[in-house]
């Protein structure tokens, strides 16, 4: 018969799992973390890995984004055809690029002549504004947009910069901005933060961005453009083209680097002895 301080074979199987979680747990602690070679290896990788993801998945993004756009345009009623010009890059054979055609009049004298005086007014309206940054952007579109308009008088012959060029152009550097995307967050993000999982929400959230934007981005140019004719084309493409990306991509980079850990590990209670 067992005396009363003797355990139960369940007890003492417990106890030796629980010396074991223990060990393994000191083993885990005196692990050296990561170097920067390897976390520099890690963050190559899987760049790599999320750069062949997309290069494969390119044909269907530019098909989706087509389809958006052009389904967003004619919602809106405007007439339009959709170019599909040269392959993106010659040495990629794996891109749609398409451009947007939209049917706007040439910009005559009276409506260079408008837009004159409603950039002369909105930059004398900037002199008023306190807040130094924003009156300096403000005065650089107006400035940019005249010499544009200056431009398109003086050589109204040569001047071959239409909607289709336009969308085209955005449509390349989106492209070529999402191929890039797990590069530069390779350089910075993946260094900085060790956590799988942020890193692949934060990378779906900011490629998802990019490749919605792209439709609205273009619908948006071919509204204004349609309203206001091709004499916005340079102001739309400084303003709100390329820029605007980068610009994003800077934003949306600085959101993700303040995000805790948002996959915890759920840990078990230790079972008393």
């Amino acid at each position: 018969m067992n005396g009363p301080h003797s355990l139960e074979p369940a007890d003492e199987q417990s106890s030796a799992l629980m010396a074991a979680t223990g060990r393994l747990r000191a083993l885990r602690s005196k692990t050296p973390p990561l170097t920067p070679g390897r976390r520099a290896a890690q963050a190559v990788l899987l760049a790599l890995f999320i750069s062949l993801m997309l290069l494969l998945a390119l044909p269907s993004i530019s098909q989706l984004q087509a389809q958006l756009s052009t389904q967003l345009l004619r919602a809106l009623s405007i007439e339009l055809s959709l170019v599909e010009d040269e392959l993106l890059l010659r040495q990629l054979p794996l891109a749609m690029r398409f451009g947007l055609d939209i049917s706007v009049a040439a910009a005559d004298w009276f409506v260079l002549s408008l837009h004159a005086v409603i950039i002369t007014g909105v930059f004398c309206f900037a002199l008023a504004m306190r807040s130094t940054p924003a009156r300096l952007v403000v005065q650089a579109l107006c400035v940019t947009h005249g010499i544009s308009l200056a431009l398109i008088k003086l050589q109204a012959d040569h001047y071959s910069w239409d909607v289709l060029r336009h969308t085209q152009s955005l449509v390349d550097f989106s492209l070529l901005w999402l191929l890039l995307t797990p590069s530069l967050l390779a350089a910075g993000y993946y260094l900085s933060e060790r956590r799988l999982f942020n890193r692949l929400l934060a990378t779906l959230l900011i490629i998802a961005y990019q490749i919605l934007s792209l439709p609205l981005k273009l619908v948006l140019h071919c509204l204004l453009i349609s309203q206001l004719s091709t004499a916005v084309i340079p102001l739309l493409f400084l303003a709100c083209g390329p820029l605007l990306d980068v610009l994003m991509f800077g934003a949306l980079y600085t959101w993700v680097l303040s995000w805790p850990a948002l996959l915890h590990r759920s840990r078990r209670p230790a079972r008393p002895a």
